[in-house]
């Protein structure tokens, strides 16, 4: 598959919401987009084995899916390190979140207090949290 954009599915704190990983693929294969996961830690001290395996699984389930996939894992100040995550890969198509279900939810106050809010502004592709429909919801 010729790649016609990229996605960017992004994670905090091993906080992973299968939603948005399914809503990636299915989109990617759509648009013909490469995935590209990051996951943003405060500190390296938090990454083990079990986490990096857990995220290594994820990629190789995409590409199994026949998406082209790659995975980051950044420490440090989260928004400072997707800044500069975003300055060295290629331009994004859509930025998917995938972590915390309360920025899908509504309660965008929340978000004024989130270190996503200092550089929401910076990202210059839509930024999308899926969500299940109710009828669809799991149990």
């Amino acid at each position: 598959m010729t790649s016609t954009g990229n996605l960017l599915i992004v994670f905090e704190d091993h906080i992973i919401r299968q939603e948005s990983v399914r809503y990636g693929i299915e989109l990617a294969h759509r648009m013909k987009c490469m995935i590209f996961l990051l996951m943003l830690l405060s500190d390296k001290f938090s990454m083990d084995k079990e986490k990096q395996n857990q995220i290594d699984l994820m990629v190789h389930s995409i590409q199994e899916s026949g998406i082209m996939a790659s995975a980051k894992i950044r420490c440090g100040d989260k928004a400072s390190e997707l800044v500069k995550f975003l300055a060295e890969s290629p331009a994004f198509t859509m930025v998917i979140w995938g972590s915390e279900k309360w920025f899908s939810s509504g309660k965008i106050p929340k978000l004024t207090q989130h270190w996503l809010a200092k550089v929401i502004d910076t990202i210059e592709c839509p930024i999308v949290t899926p969500t299940l429909k109710h009828q669809f919801r799991e149990a």
